[in-house]
């Protein structure tokens, strides 16, 4: 077995007048440090990244992650770099947000964020005065969206859009044409519906520009009754465009979904 490495993320704070503990934590920030705990340590490499364990500890609450060595070992000298400097220029850009996020964390609850590669040693320190800068550079693409929800209205006097509802990222604004929306027969407001649009997405991030949304399609949604003869249609047409070019289909999947050995 590989050598192990840590990262401890202790946080000291109080909730509602009480001592924060495992027991008064909610289990929504238990889900954020997750993530951000993942974030720290690999930044945007993690499709084939090596196993991670979690433990979540008394004390006031620490996560604990553990993996192989090496990984640990270069979050915590990022970690460390960006204590001593003040600053996350040149930080990997995923590992710089998620930084970003925690700080966010600590002015919010008035809580301290204690980062480190054990109990004792701190590399990064966190709390309400702490102001470092958003300072990633942003890698902007145009991408094709797919998003469902319930349109709550639509048009506008001189900027044409529609507000749509989404269950997963709440209400979103995207821009449309007067001709667009006028060519659509059925009142569709108040109706669940899929949206295809174009926007810009970060390359690194995956963060969405949203005000750069704009409609290209509303279609009437029904996820019990979507079109199966569509869907095989369109498998059937991909399907023979990279089949020929491919050796070994199933091992190319297995590559693509992140399985590496």
């Amino acid at each position: 077995m590989e050598n192990q490495g840590s990262l401890y993320i202790t946080i000291e704070g109080k909730v509602d007048a009480e001592p924060l503990s495992p027991r008064n934590y909610d289990v929504r920030e238990v889900m954020e440090a997750l993530q951000l705990g993942l974030d720290i340590l690999f930044g945007g490499e993690k499709r084939s990244r090596p196993s991670v364990t979690y433990a979540l500890e008394e004390g006031s609450v620490r996560h604990v992650f553990t993996t192989i060595a090496a990984v640990a070992t270069l979050a915590n000298a990022q970690l460390q770099k960006a204590q001593e400097s003040g600053s996350l220029v040149g930080m990997e850009p995923v590992r710089a947000k998620a930084i970003l996020a925690l700080q966010e964390s600590a002015k919010k609850h008035s809580w301290i964020y204690k980062l480190g590669p054990s109990k004792e040693s701190v590399s990064l320190h966190l709390d309400k005065k702490t102001a470092f800068e958003a300072v990633v550079s942003r890698r902007w693409y145009e991408t094709e969206f797919y998003f469902y929800g319930q349109i709550e209205d639509w048009g506008g006097s001189s900027r044409s859009n529609i507000h749509l509802l989404t269950l997963d990222r709440g209400k979103l604004t995207l821009a449309s044409t007067r001709e667009y929306l006028s060519s659509i027969e059925q009142n569709m407001v108040y109706k669940s519906c899929s949206v295809r649009a174009i926007g810009l997405e970060d390359a690194v991030t995956g963060d969405i520009d949203y005000d750069s949304l704009r409609v290209v399609e509303i279609k009437p949604y029904n996820r019990s009754n979507y079109d199966r003869q569509y869907l095989d249609k369109l498998s059937e047409r991909t399907t023979k465009n990279w089949l020929g070019s491919v050796e070994n289909p199933e091992e190319w999947l297995h590559q693509l979904r992140g399985y590496v050995e």
